[in-house]
């Protein structure tokens, strides 16, 4: 390792001393700045009344076939910010009532 490699750099906001800058900030200011999901865009599905399947990309599925699709769904609508790669998605307290579905995600992600 040569004396360049060693030389720490400095944040622009905190002035910690770390051996990597994301856009001139440290990891942790980067984060603060730079939350890991950007946006989740809408997924738009229909719900019948009657039977209580749940439409989406035209498709029919049951309640628990559209549970079990859920976190692919919002893995492909799920915006992370630049510099995130996604690890880890899990899908919490998922409710299917009448026309809402109502979930919380918690996502695990590294930045690059």
């Amino acid at each position: 390792m040569n004396k360049i490699e060693n030389i720490k750099k400095t944040c622009f906001l905190c002035g910690k001393k770390t051996n990597k800058l994301i856009d001139g900030k440290c990891e942790d200011c980067f984060k603060k700045d730079n939350p890991p999901i950007k946006e989740l865009k809408p997924i738009k599905a229909t719900f019948c009344n009657d039977c209580k399947s749940i439409k989406f990309q035209n498709t029919w599925y049951s309640q628990e076939e559209f549970k079990k699709k859920i976190p692919q769904i919002v893995k492909k609508n799920l915006i992370l910010n630049e510099h995130y790669i996604l690890k880890k998605l899990d899908i919490y307290n998922l409710e299917i009532e009448s026309n809402k579905v109502n979930f919380e995600i918690e996502i695990e992600c590294d930045l690059e």
